[in-house]
C-alpha cells in the first residue's frame, strides 16, 4: 500500500515537471518566434530606407573650398559602408590621432594643414592627377614611371655665365651680346610610388653675334622621394646632380659638378584647384670664376579648364607660374667700354640680384598616360636669362 502510494506520489510529481518543462519550451519558442519576426521587420525597414555612403574627411575638398558637386574627386576611395570615420578606427596600427576642425577660415587652414600631416584619410587612394602635376618650369612632387620629352627656346638669353649656371665662364663679347637658344630634353623617370630616379639628356643649339654651337650637354640625374601623400597636401624631396659631360668651352655644358636639392609641395587649393610649388638651392662644386650658389623658387597655381564628360580623363589644364632665382653669390662677365671705346667683359658680382620670370601654361591629356602641352615664361626683372622661354613638353607614363 505504501509502495502504491509512492509510485503514485512520483508519477504525479513526474508529470508535473513534464508540464511545467514543455511550457516553458512553449513560451521560449513564442519568445525566439516573436525576436525573429521582430528583427526581420526592422531589416525590412533598414532596406526601405535610403543609403547614404559614408564619406571621407577630405575627399573633394581643398584648404579653401569643398565639393559642392557631389562628386568623389580623384584619389578618394570609395568608402561604401566599412567604418572609415576617424584614424583611430582604420588608419595604421596603433594609430592615434584627433581631427581637427576650426571655426573660422584660419583655424580650418591649419586644422586640415594638421590632418593632413598627423591622421592620414584612411579611405585616400595615391593616383596620378593632371591638376596636381600641370607647371612647367618646376618639378613635380609625386613620383611616377614616365618619359618627357621637352624643347626650350629661349631668346636674348643675356649674362649666360651667371653663377656658371647656364655656361661655363666665358669672356666671348659674341656670347655676352645675348644669344638664342634651343634645347631638346628627353627624361626618363623610373621607381615606386614613393621614390623615383630620373635620368636628364639635353641637346642644345645656340646661336649669338657671329657665333653658334651645338651638341650634347651635361647629363643630369634625379632622386625623389615623396615624404606625404594625402589628398589635401603632397611633399617631396628631391637631389638634382649634375654631371659635366659637355663641352663647357662650347657653350654646352658647365665644366663642373653641380647639386640641386629642393623641397616639391602640391596644395590642394580647391576642388580643382591646385598650389605647386617648388623651394631648390643650387650649389656648384669646384672652383671658377663666376661659380656661385643661388635660391631658385617657383610657384604655380593650376586648375581644370575643361573636362569631357565622356571620357573623365580627357581634360584641358591650365597653369600661371612665378619664377624666381635669388643670387646669394658668384660673378658674370658683362660688356663695358675702355677709355678708347673698346667693347671689353669685365667681371661683376652677382649675389643681391634676383630674377624674376611669370606667364601662363595650358596641357591637354589625352588619358592618364598621355598629356601635352605648351608654357611660356617672359621677364619681368630688369635683368634676366632668357627673356621669352617657350616650353614644350609631351610626357608618356607606363
Amino acid at each position: 500500500m505504501k509502495s502504491y502510494y509512492r509510485w503514485s506520489l512520483c508519477t504525479v510529481l513526474a508529470v508535473s515537471f513534464i508540464s511545467l518543462v514543455h511550457g516553458g519550451l512553449q513560451a521560449q519558442e513564442g519568445s525566439f518566434l516573436q525576436a525573429v519576426m521582430q528583427s526581420k521587420a526592422e531589416q525590412q525597414q533598414v532596406d526601405a530606407s535610403p543609403v547614404v555612403q559614408a564619406s571621407c574627411t577630405s575627399c573633394g575638398t581643398g584648404f579653401y573650398g569643398s565639393n559642392s558637386s557631389g562628386m568623389v574627386s580623384s584619389g578618394c576611395g570609395s568608402c561604401g559602408l566599412s567604418d572609415c570615420g576617424g584614424c583611430g578606427s582604420c588608419g595604421f596600427p596603433g594609430q592615434t590621432c584627433n581631427t581637427c576642425v576650426g571655426s573660422n577660415s584660419f583655424e580650418n587652414f591649419f586644422c586640415k594643414l594638421h590632418n593632413a600631416v598627423c591622421c592620414s584619410d584612411p579611405c585616400y587612394e595615391p593616383t596620378w592627377i593632371a591638376a596636381q602635376n600641370a607647371a612647367f618650369f618646376q618639378d613635380s612632387a609625386r613620383p611616377v614611371n614616365q618619359t618627357r620629352i621637352r624643347w626650350d627656346h629661349g631668346s636674348n638669353l643675356r649674362f649666360p655665365d651667371r653663377n656658371n649656371y647656364f655656361f661655363a665662364p666665358t669672356t666671348n663679347l659674341a656670347r655676352l651680346r645675348g644669344i638664342n637658344y634651343d634645347e631638346l630634353r628627353v627624361s626618363a623617370e623610373a621607381g615606386t610610388e614613393k621614390f623615383s630616379v630620373t635620368v636628364d639628356t639635353p641637346y642644345r643649339s645656340w646661336s649669338g653675334d657671329g657665333d653658334n654651337k651645338a651638341g650634347f650637354g651635361d647629363i643630369a640625374i634625379t632622386t625623389k622621394s615623396l615624404l606625404l601623400d594625402s589628398e589635401i597636401l603632397l611633399m617631396a624631396f628631391q637631389f638634382r646632380t649634375n654631371i659635366p659631360s659637355a663641352s663647357g668651352g662650347q657653350g654646352l655644358g658647365l665644366g663642373l659638378v653641380a647639386l640641386e636639392p629642393s623641397l616639391l609641395f602640391t596644395l590642394k587649393l580647391f576642388q580643382d584647384t591646385y598650389l605647386q610649388t617648388q623651394l631648390a638651392q643650387w650649389i656648384p662644386l669646384g672652383g671658377s670664376e663666376t661659380a656661385g650658389s643661388l635660391f631658385r623658387y617657383n610657384f604655380a597655381v593650376n586648375h581644370v579648364l575643361w573636362q569631357s564628360c565622356t571620357c573623365r580623363d580627357m581634360l584641358l589644364v591650365g597653369t600661371f607660374e612665378v619664377n624666381c632665382i635669388s643670387f646669394q653669390a658668384g660673378h658674370y662677365h658683362a660688356i663695358e667700354q675702355d677709355a678708347l671705346g673698346n667693347d671689353v667683359a669685365v667681371l661683376r658680382q652677382s649675389s643681391g640680384d634676383t630674377y624674376v620670370s611669370v606667364g601662363p601654361g595650358i596641357r591637354y591629356q589625352l588619358c592618364e598616360k598621355m598629356d601635352f602641352g605648351v608654357g611660356v615664361s617672359i621677364n619681368v626683372s630688369q635683368d634676366h636669362f632668357a627673356e621669352q622661354l617657350y616650353r614644350t613638353e609631351f610626357r608618356w607614363r607606363f
